[in-house]
C-alpha cells in the first residue's frame, strides 16, 4: 500500500475497512479534489458583469438560451446538438467497451459493441450536420 501523509491516513483506513484498493483510493481522492476545488473557485471568484456576457454574446453568437441574454438557437433547433452529443457519447462507449471485449475474448459482446459505436459515430455526424444547417 502506498505510503501517506497523516492528512490521508484517515481516509486510507475508512476505504481500506470498506475493501477499496489503493490506485482507487487515489482516484477517489483526486476526484474529490477536484470537485472541491471547481466548487471554491465558482463561488469565491466575482461574477462577470452583464454587459461583458452581453457582447461576448453578440460577438459569438453561441447557441442556447440564458435568462438575460439569448444566444441565436431555439430549444428545438438545440435538441439536434443534444442528439449529436448522446451519440457522440453511445460512439465513445461503444467503441471502448468493444475493445476491452476484444482483450477479453468475448467476441458477441465485441460485435455487439463495435456495431452500436459505429451506429454512434453515424448518428453523431448525422446530428451534426442537421444542427449546422438549422443553427
Amino acid at each position: 500500500m502506498p505510503k501517506g501523509g497523516s492528512a490521508w491516513l484517515p481516509i486510507q483506513i475508512v476505504l481500506i475497512y470498506v475493501g477499496v484498493q489503493w490506485w482507487a483510493q487515489y482516484f477517489a481522492v483526486v476526484a474529490a479534489g477536484g470537485v472541491v476545488s471547481s466548487l471554491i473557485a465558482t463561488f469565491v471568484t466575482p461574477a462577470v458583469p452583464r454587459e461583458h456576457l452581453g457582447k461576448f454574446v453578440d460577438k459569438v453568437g453561441p447557441p442556447g438560451w440564458w435568462r438575460d441574454s439569448a444566444g441565436r438557437a431555439s430549444r428545438g433547433k438545440m435538441r439536434w446538438l443534444a442528439d449529436a452529443w448522446f451519440a457522440g457519447n453511445a460512439a465513445v462507449f461503444g467503441l471502448t467497451f468493444g475493445i476491452g471485449y476484444q482483450l477479453l475474448g468475448q467476441p458477441l459482446s465485441r460485435i455487439i459493441m463495435i456495431v452500436c459505436g459505429t451506429a454512434g459515430i453515424w448518428l453523431t455526424l448525422a446530428a451534426t450536420d442537421r444542427a449546422r444547417a438549422t443553427l
